[in-house]
């Protein structure tokens, strides 16, 4: 059995800030993901898999969405299955997944959710017992079922080097694994990821961890990235990589999305299920589930110097 492993495309109806020529993000975006289709059919692949955050927002515009549904049915009849990634589900919750809109997405003929008890329909496909444990965002357990491949959506860095770094080479933050302390959680000789949006391979002893890396760039820092996506063979479980098309080009200047980390946070505020009348209290609420330092350091500081109408 063969398969396209691809993930964090990020589809969404607005062009992150990033990009040079946003009126045509939409016509990029369609155009990365289209170019895996000549590449299904020249590999004979019998399935693609998507290893999280299909979407960029746990609500995706009206717009965006049937571009997906689009895209998505556009590999049809090859079967896609897809694991449910923090950005795909609201306030990172799997049980919001049928309030967001990759629920929508499963209603697709060709399309259903990567994970470990979907897996039944395929483990004697062409006579390969494959055993397969993938959990969504958040859900995998402290220590991974004996299996031969495992997918999980988390952010993995390949070593300690590629964590960012302040100009004095200590790391800026604690968040995040390297790929070889995966191999504490379990023993399948192959692990994929997704979330980290620079893609490798990295070979231990009897293990491999394959992360996908991203199919649209949404930051500037990543300017020289290369997209690319990888071929799965589960006979052998060896993996080959695909060099991909980078469409659309982006402004070299991170200056440019200073803010957009806290501007993101707050445009994810008008999806929250509102606890309380007051908007300062739903604010710290959110804050309270935010996992980012220093986008809850940013928001904290707008809320200590907020003085309300009713004091000044």
């Amino acid at each position: 059995m063969r398969v396209l492993l691809t993930a964090d495309w990020h589809l969404r109806g607005d062009a992150p800030s990033c990009r040079v020529d946003p009126d045509n993000w939409l016509e990029e975006q369609r155009q990365s993901v289209e170019q895996l289709y000549p590449i299904v059919k020249e590999n004979l692949c019998d399935e693609v898999w998507v290893l999280g955050d299909l979407f960029h927002r746990a609500r995706t515009s009206t717009e965006a969405t049937n571009q997906a549904l689009s895209l998505l049915s556009g590999f049809a009849p090859t079967p896609v299955r897809v694991l449910v990634g923090n950005h795909d589900m609201l306030h990172h919750a799997y049980e919001n997944v049928s309030k967001s809109t990759i629920g929508a997405i499963f209603s697709l003929g060709n399309v259903t959710e990567l994970k470990t008890d979907s897996w039944i329909d395929l483990v004697n496909h062409e006579s390969v017992n494959t055993r397969l444990q993938a959990y969504p965002f958040g859900t995998d357990p402290e220590k991974i079922p004996e299996c031969e491949i495992w997918c999980v959506h988390e952010l993995v860095f390949p070593d300690n080097n590629a964590r960012p770094h302040d100009k004095d080479g200590k790391p800026i933050t604690n968040i995040g694994v390297i790929a070889e302390e995966l191999l504490q959680r379990s023993n399948a000789p192959l692990i994929i990821t997704g979330d980290y949006h620079h893609g490798y391979i990295k070979n231990f002893n009897d293990t491999s961890v394959v992360t996908c890396g991203c199919l649209n760039i949404q930051a500037s820092d990543m300017e020289d990235y290369k997209p690319r996506c990888y071929i799965l063979d589960t006979s052998d479980l060896s993996v080959i990589e695909v060099p991909l098309k980078k469409f659309g080009k982006v402004h070299p200047d991170p200056k440019r999305e200073s803010r957009q980390e806290l501007e993101t946070y707050l445009e994810g505020l008008q999806d929250f299920e509102v606890p309380h009348l007051d908007f300062i209290a739903n604010v710290q609420a959110a804050l309270d589930k935010e996992k980012n330092k220093a986008v809850r350091q940013a928001t904290q500081d707008i809320l200590d110097s907020y003085v309300p109408e009713e004091k000044k």
